[in-house]
């Protein structure tokens, strides 16, 4: 669902706030399969480079929608 939210975004189509949520919770959770975190927690997010590399990319993305 969300890969087409985003792919109708590629067609000049606004996307809504919940659109947003769902293409960025999708990519990240892609990004914590490919982690190979053995247990998902707040810790290992935080000490893993990708997870941290991720979120970092996403606030800005945020910030940058925002300004």
């Amino acid at each position: 669902m969300a890969f087409s939210d985003y792919a109708d975004c590629l067609r000049n189509r606004p996307l809504s706030s919940r659109e947003v949520l769902g293409i960025m919770s999708s990519c990240y959770e892609a990004i914590l399969n490919e982690a190979g975190l053995p247990r998902v927690t707040v810790e290992a997010e935080r000490e893993n480079e990708m997870c941290r590399r991720a979120l970092q990319m996403q606030q800005q993305l945020i910030g940058n929608a925002l300004s």
